[in-house]
Order: structure tokens, then sequence, then C-alpha cells
């Protein structure tokens, strides 16, 4: 168990001291660190920024995908040995801290302690406070208290039923230790299956072929749902973007106000979004109509949007995707800003991985009552714009099976350590019919209708987007 105290030397909290305790010690902007920074002042640090890991040999500091990285005496690191009085910055410009360890810790290894002189462990039982065998020292002690004095039958009846409570402590922890590793075993192969299932669905031919393995990839999805380790990453992300993920809306002369694209906070006064939404913008303006943003579940405040741009590379589909990314500008300063994931996570990125997008699905889309939505579902291939494989700088288009809709155009996608991966973009569709009841006549016809399948969603890689956001945020 690592034992760390951290002292804040610059940033919002400089001055403060904390002592935090855990098998990893987690830092960044996210409230759900340990050692956790401000979340609307110290943006230079990612949400979920670097780790400290106990290792045979000490503690190791750790990058875990930041934006900005982590520096140590100047040079920045993915990981190295954590000395005693380590000063750590996050971002070249970002807040510094100094860490203190716990006696032993930096140790090459920390001795393990003593048994009571006046008791032996059972034979075959691990020794007492060995590693990972929780309560065992304590059973120690209550043995040494209870033999002083006492009978020989009280003592023999003493050290049985000690012995079988530090057994069963023992055997409950190696259980759940297994449930745990079964739990992983079995999100995996979940996984596993939804990939395979999206690569088969780009080689069906047929309608009914596709609707099938959509169909499968639904069910796929709700198990994956269900998962404990989806839902705590599915928490922690919507914690973290409450006050960073916005609705695009709209209010035409003499009609009710919509919504029709999501945003989000990139940096103080930038939000991210599709160029697609940012073309729907300039359609609004140009009809006389000014769209607004509203923030998630705040509907009292609209943000006038001051300036809205396309990559310069979009345009609308045909046989090829284009950079489908755009950036707004607003004139006040926004709260929260979502990390991006480094260009080190996303060459880690691959099919099968869990991902995430939250924003707001077409009838959800409520300028009254703005709530974002979180869809969960899991990465099916990473390829260039126009489908195929390509080399990491080529591959900008991600494959995903989490539910869209029109609303959620701009939305972030997230890994699971809650970092951007993806502005969602769209979905492949494919042409289906529906049979309806004409009320003229009384008699059912059918009509051609474009069907969304699940596992045909696609977002452009956040590096498209950082890339414009090197051309115009200071």
């Amino acid at each position: 168990m690592l034992k760390v105290t951290c002292e804040y030397l610059t940033g919002a909290f400089a001055g403060r001291t904390v002592t935090v305790e855990g098998a990893v010690i987690k830092i960044g902007r996210h409230p759900d660190n340990q050692i956790a920074f401000d979340p609307q002042t110290d943006r230079d640090v990612s949400g979920h920024h670097a780790e400290l890991r106990q290792v045979a040999n000490g503690v190791q500091l750790v990058d875990v995908g930041s934006a900005n990285g982590t520096f140590v005496d100047g040079r920045r690191v993915s990981q190295c040995a954590a000395s005693e009085g380590l000063k750590v910055q996050f971002g070249p410009t970002g807040p510094t801290i100094r860490l203190a360890f716990a006696p032993g810790l930096i140790a090459a290894k920390s001795p393990a302690p003593l048994v009571p002189p006046m008791v032996q462990p059972p034979r075959g039982a691990p020794a007492a406070g060995a590693p990972g065998k929780v309560g065992q020292r304590t059973v120690a002690l209550m043995i040494d208290r209870a033999m002083r004095g006492s009978r020989r039958r009280f003592k023999v009846v003493v050290i049985v039923a000690a012995t079988l409570m530090a057994l069963t402590v023992g055997g409950f922890m190696l259980l759940r230790h297994r449930e745990k590793k079964e739990t992983a075993a079995s999100q995996a192969e979940l996984r596993r299956q939804m990939a395979a299932l999206m690569a088969k669905q780009t080689g069906a031919t047929t309608s009914a072929e596709k609707e099938a393995i959509a169909g499968r990839l639904a069910q796929l999805n709700e198990r994956l749902g269900k998962s404990a380790v989806a839902a705590e990453s599915g928490r922690a992300i919507v914690q973290g973007s409450l006050n960073a993920v916005f609705l695009l809306g709209y209010e035409a002369s003499g009609r009710p106000a919509k919504g029709f694209c999501t945003a989000f906070a990139v940096a103080k006064r930038w939000l991210a979004t599709n160029a697609h939404c940012v073309l729907g913008i300039e359609q609004f303006r140009s009809g006389g109509v000014e769209p607004f943003l509203l923030m998630n579940r705040k509907p009292g405040k609209r943000y006038r949007i001051a300036q809205a741009i396309r990559h310069p590379a979009y345009h609308k589909p045909t046989r090829k995707i284009s950079e489908d990314v755009g950036l707004l500008q607003v004139d006040v300063d926004l709260p929260n800003a979502i990390a991006l994931a480094s260009d080190e996570a996303l060459r880690k990125l691959d099919s099968g991985d869990v991902m995430y997008t939250y924003g707001f699905p077409g009838r959800l889309a409520s300028v009254t009552s703005p709530s974002a939505t979180l869809s969960r579902g899991v990465v099916g291939r990473v390829t260039r714009l126009d489908g195929e494989f390509g080399a990491f700088l080529d591959n900008k288009l991600i494959q995903h099976s989490a539910f869209t809709s029109g609303g959620t155009s701009g939305s972030p996608i997230f890994n699971a350590e809650g970092q951007v991966i993806a502005v969602n973009a769209g979905g492949y569709v494919e042409p289906g019919t529906l049979q309806v009841m004409d009320p003229s006549t009384g008699r059912a016809r059918q009509l051609t209708v474009a069907k969304q399948l699940a596992g045909y969603n696609f977002g452009i890689r956040v590096d498209v987007l950082r890339e414009l956001m090197g051309r115009y945020v200071q």
C-alpha cells in the first residue's frame, strides 16, 4: 500500500498539503483522483494525467497518456523512478508538486513485520503481515493476548478459532480476486466478439445479413452496459463532463426552439463539434436565424457563438468521408474543458476497446431540458477516411457500435480513461422498406427508407481536431 504526502508548490492549490493512500495513487484534474487539481484553473493537467505505482524496487511515476506531458527536472517523462522530495510538473507551464513517501517505500525492499515473540504461526500458514494476507497480524495479536495467563485448553481453542478466522478471510479474498479475473476475462471476450461481428458486418452483402449482425451487436452492447467496470468508467466520464458538453440550438421566428448538434469545451473559450454542424450554423445565419449553445443540464443561459470554423478539408459526404470537425468560439470563459487523448493513447487504440459517446440524441435534444445521454460500445475498426487500413498517421476514422442519432453529431467519443479519442460524426445507413397504411385508400404500401444499423457509426480521430486547434486556439 502506497502512502504519499503531496505538497502543491504552484497552481490553484499552492501551499496546500495532502496525504493519501492506495494501491495506486492517481493524479489529475478529475475529482476521482487521489491527488487532484482544480478542474477550472489547472487546465494544463489532464483529467487522468499520471499515476504512482509500487514496484519491486520502489515507486514508479507513470504518465497515463496526458495531453500536455509530465515533467521531472524540466524533462518530459513517460515513466521514472520516484525519489524522496520528487518535484513533478504537469504540462510545460502547468502546476508543480513535491512528493514525500512513507518510510521504507523508496527502499529496495521493506522488511516484513515481526510475529509477536510468544506466538508462532500455524504450520503451513503464511507469516503474519505477509503482503496480501489481510488481517493475519491482527489475528496473531489476538492470540498473544488470549494466551497470556490462560489455561492450556483455552489456549488451544483460541489458536484454532483464530486460525479458522485467518483462513476464512484469506479464502474470501482469494474468491474475490478470482471473481474479478473471471469478470475481466468475460468482458474481454465480449469485446472481442463485438469487434469480430463489426468486421464481419463490413463484408455482409444483403440487408438481412446486416440486420441480423446489427441485432446481435445490440444484444452484446446491452450486456456490455451491465458490466460493473463499464458502469464505473461511465459514471466518471459523466461527472467529469457535466459542464463541458453543450447542445447547439436555434429558434426560428414563430416556432419552438430546437436542438440540432452537440459540442464540447476544449479550451477556455473554444468548443469542438462537426464541420457539418458548422455548416448548419452558416445556413441558419444566412436565413436570419442566430444559433446558440446551452450547457448540459443548465437551460437558463444561452451562449453566443462568436465564431464558427470548419476544417478546410471538409466536404459533404460522397464516397469518401472527410475531416468532419469544427470549432466554435464563445465570448465568455467556459468553466471546464475535456482532456484530449495524446498520440500515445491513440496508438494504443484497437478493435474491441470500450468507448463512450456523450451527447444529445435527436428526440432528447431538448432546449428546455438539455440533458446529455451517455452511450457505450466498442471500437470496431480504425482506418483511413476511405475505409482502408493504413499507417497510424493516416488512420483517422474510428468505427464504433455506440448508439447515435442526428443530435449526437459533434459528441465527444471517450476511451475508458475518460480522454476524448474522436469527434462523433455520423453513421452509415442501409436502404430498407417500411410498410405504411394510406389513410385515404385504407391500403398498405411500401416506403423506401434509410435505416441506421448498430456498429455502422463513426467518428473522426481527435488528432484531426488538434491540428485545427493549432491554427486558431492560442
